[in-house]
């Protein structure tokens, strides 16, 4: 079902303008592989580091430039469930949210400790949950404050 090509084309020169462009394209193509692989291995030192990443097309980002406190209140929603320390804090660092002091953790522990008004804690210990205060709070091993 071809047809041939009109009169008016130059064939020759639409032939060499094809070449150059697939030539170009190859090319490029070949550079956004290797930066593509670049970046996905700096994005797993920057993880394995805790950096923080901040750029186009980054989902890590999506909290950065919150309180720690506003953000760890949007995590738990979005969990929709009590979270461990832990995983609190890897969810909140994963989503661009920097938690500034020598001991990070501690900050973050020092931080949700003090917010009686929206979380509440659950259990004691290392076995220790955060939730929000109202949806979590019912259960009978919240903690009073």
């Amino acid at each position: 079902m071809s047809s041939p090509a009109p009169s008016w084309i130059d064939t020759e020169k639409f032939r060499s303008e094809y070449q150059q462009r697939r030539e170009h394209y190859i090319k490029v193509k070949a550079e956004c592989d290797a930066l593509e692989g670049e970046l996905r291995e700096m994005e797993s030192l920057a993880a394995r580091w805790e950096l923080q990443l901040d750029g186009p097309g980054n989902a890590i980002s999506d909290l950065s430039g919150m309180s720690v406190r506003d953000s760890a209140e949007i995590v738990l929603r979005d969990a929709g469930r009590p979270l461990s320390m832990d995983e609190l804090y890897d969810t909140l660092v994963s989503r661009g949210v920097v938690i500034r002091g020598e001991d990070p953790k501690n900050t973050l522990y020092g931080t949700l400790y003090n917010d009686t008004k929206r979380l509440v804690k659950i259990g004691k210990g290392r076995k220790r949950l955060w939730g929000l205060k109202g949806r979590d709070s019912a259960g009978e091993d919240a903690e009073a404050e």
